[in-house]
């Protein structure tokens, strides 16, 4: 019996116009496992995550989520796949780590109306889990990276 990942790369190519950034690469990632992509600035961590998201087309190759082929299935089914949080701080000023959440549901809501009860109830889910970083806010700073801050307390104390 074959094993399916959670998501497979069979010899990827991807780039930025004509900079290739990654090179035949080959990756699985199993279900139910925390996995780490690292490496030096450049390497192709993002794209990688762009890719797999099909936020970038490949040049060449597969990516496969649970299996299926991401270029054969409906965007929307691919977005309650997969969600990129991109690291660089284009967040609204503000926002709270729930809000930021509540919008990872949107590929499950309805064309009109806002978030079901169901909806509702996974984000309070992800809410209790977390508990207290869904009560800080997510704001830029001087140097460009997200710091959380507490908004419980009131006092503004940064928890970063």
């Amino acid at each position: 019996m074959e094993t399916i990942n959670a998501i497979e790369v069979k010899g990827l190519w991807a780039a930025y116009e004509d900079r290739m950034i990654i090179e035949d690469m080959n990756l699985k990632i199993p279900k139910g496992k925390i996995t780490i992509i690292i490496g030096a600035n450049g390497c192709g961590k993002s794209t990688l995550l762009k890719v797999i998201s099909r936020i970038l087309p490949a040049k060449r190759g597969e990516v496969r989520i649970d299996g299926m082929d991401i270029r054969k299935e409906k965007a929307e089914h691919i977005a309650k796949k997969v969600a990129v949080l991109p690291q660089t701080p284009t967040c609204p000023d503000a926002i709270t780590v729930r809000e930021l959440v509540s919008y990872g549901r949107f590929p499950y809501r309805k064309a009109i109306g806002g978030m079901s009860r169901h909806d509702i109830e996974q984000v309070d889910r992800s809410d209790r889990n977390f508990r207290p970083p869904c009560d800080r806010i997510i704001r830029r700073t001087e140097t460009a990276r997200m710091d959380r801050h507490d908004t419980c307390a009131g006092d503004g104390n940064d928890l970063a």
